[in-house]
């Protein structure tokens, strides 16, 4: 069985002060990705939790994303939405 490997991350300011309702972690772990409610995608590097990318994509909350080779994709009430 795999043991997951954790690191504590230092955050000194709230990167959102409302609900998250969707996010992902790059298969390296180096990056973190957030869908919000405004319809927003903040892409984040985990150790420092800076803003590295924030795109709006959507007009109402990201109820879910993934990640693959080809972009972000997160899905809003209103579709299905591609960040590259």
């Amino acid at each position: 069985m795999l043991e997951p490997k954790l690191r504590e991350i230092e955050c000194t300011t709230k990167p959102f002060t409302q609900s998250v309702p969707a996010s992902a972690i790059t298969e390296d772990g180096a990056r973190i990705v957030v869908g919000s409610v405004d319809g927003s995608l903040v892409l984040f590097e985990s150790p420092t939790l800076r803003d590295v990318l924030r795109v709006r994509c959507a007009t109402s909350p990201i109820a879910q994303l993934w990640l693959d080779p080809d972009g972000i994709h997160a899905i809003d009430r209103d579709g299905w939405h591609r960040v590259r």
